[in-house]
């Protein structure tokens, strides 16, 4: 059985994330058309952590080899919230199934090109889940909205399988409580393996040391990560998220702006969502617009520079719009030459808007809201704010949430509700309701009712985050 699986809630502290799980081709049996057992939510973790481009995780490094038989070791518990679509009996699974046979689940191409992907969507069997993991590190490769196909059987975790008996002993000693041997292992590791190998002893070098207290270790040991040119660039943006945070712990605004900054520039958004969200930490834009604020423009644009200065019009944009010159900021947005600067411009609007809405200027705040309200890119912002949700204020989300709702149709395109809306639905349920609400009219005025009265169902369904 083909299953895709959506992030829709994270809470790192208490090692849980809210998962969405979709029947990819036709369900077999009515009995139990949905994965059950933690096995199925354990190969999900794992090809999550080494199964995508440009994403890796620690589990990866402990796992290379599935094996459901470990699943106890990393999956705590499973509890299912709800489910959808489910057959009733024979002669509605065979209606379920006709729909599959009629519309198909390319995972790959309605869940990554087609906008109309969402209408299809709602009538896949589906399930939402809670799982909780055996250590929050399980969850680092997760941001709300990440969609996984799982395939069996599984792919190996890519890259280099590197020699790492000496990091597996590190490894199964830390599970033991025996830190002394673990550190041992890992050091020796670290001396003596290759390339990826000696990364990610370091990675856990340096972890075990910060949770010991021993800060100048654990802070050598990530530096040690960065000094080395052949690191590939995931565990370079883990060391230097672990590096920002560990430093701000101990003060030292300078060496967390240099540690944050490389995250940034490595292009890790998760890594700096993070060091946001656990250490409070200023975002590049965050900082230059407070020390604009402040007076100090030119400690504001080397700021800027620090982290975008490859990207002149990234960081003319961010001035433009901590200057109020929206107008200007809004043509430098249209104009931006690729996703990843679109990206950065988003980071930097969803920064100003949080500047405004703190200072009490709603006036602004809607002026920026409206300078990145563009067909097919508002997705950009909004997901970055979704990113560090949990160091923004709740009312302000919702409050730009539903403005960009309010757009669509007109600034913006009518799909766009149901792109705004998805990512929301765990975070932020009343921005959610309007924008399936709006998805619902939109497709009611086309003339598909069927489609409609699923939107509003889900509109419906929205209820306050647990």
């Amino acid at each position: 059985m083909y299953t895709g699986v959506r992030v829709l809630g994270i809470d790192t502290a208490g090692r849980r994330v809210r998962v969405r799980v979709f029947v990819l081709d036709e369900p077999l049996s009515a009995d139990a058309p949905l994965p059950q057992g933690p096995g199925f939510f354990f190969r999900f973790l794992w090809q999550a952590a080494g199964g995508r481009p440009e994403v890796h995780g620690p589990l990866a490094d402990v796992v290379k080899l599935f094996d459901a038989a470990d699943a106890g070791r990393f999956v705590e518990r499973v509890e299912q919230v709800n489910a959808r679509n489910l057959p009733e009996d024979a002669q509605d699974l065979e209606r379920i199934a006709a729909f599959y046979r009629d519309h198909g689940t390319d995972w790959e191409e309605e869940h990554l090109g087609d906008r109309e992907r969402w209408a299809y969507e709602n009538h896949w069997v589906q399930g939402d889940y809670d799982l909780w993991v055996t250590d929050r590190r399980w969850l680092a490769p997760f941001e709300v909205g990440d969609d996984v196909r799982l395939t069996w059987p599984p792919p190996l975790a890519p890259g280099e399988e590197p020699d790492d008996a000496l990091f597996k002993l590190g490894w199964s000693r830390e599970q033991q409580g025996d830190l002394d041997g673990a550190a041992d292992a890992y050091r020796r590791a670290a001396d003596a393996g290759p390339e990826l190998a000696r990364a990610q002893a370091l990675l856990w070098l340096g972890t075990l040391h910060a949770e010991r207290g021993e800060v100048e270790l654990a802070l050598a040991a990530y530096e040690r990560v960065h000094e080395d040119p052949s690191t590939p660039w995931t565990h370079q943006a883990r060391a230097a998220l672990e590096l920002a945070i560990l430093t701000q712990s101990c003060g030292g605004d300078e060496a967390v702006l240099r540690a944050y900054t490389l995250a940034n520039q490595a292009g890790a958004p998760r890594a700096v969502a993070r060091a946001r969200a656990e250490a409070g930490l200023e975002t590049p834009g965050e900082r230059g617009f407070r020390l604009l604020r402040e007076g100090d423009r030119a400690g504001a644009v080397a700021s800027l520079d620090a982290a975008y200065g490859t990207d002149a019009d990234v960081v003319e944009f961010a001035l433009a719009l901590y200057d109020g010159a929206f107008g200007i900021a809004k043509e430098l947005f249209q104009g931006a030459g690729g996703t990843l600067c679109s990206q950065k411009m988003g980071e930097i609007a969803i920064d100003a808007a949080l500047g405004y809405a703190s200072a009490g200027d709603t006036a602004s705040l809607n002026a920026v809201v409206r300078v990145v309200a563009e067909p097919w890119e508002v997705c950009v912002a909004w997901q970055s704010l979704i990113d560090r949700s949990s160091s923004v204020p709740a009312d302000v989300a919702v409050d730009i949430g539903r403005q960009l709702i309010g757009m669509t149709g007109r600034q913006l395109a009518p799909e766009d509700a149901a792109a705004i809306a998805e990512p929301a639905e765990y975070l932020y349920p009343q921005v959610a309701a309007a924008g399936f609400d709006r998805m619902g009219e939109f497709v009611r005025r086309q003339g598909d009712r069927a489609a409609a009265a699923g939107w509003f169902e889900r509109a419906r369904a929205m209820s306050p985050r647990s």
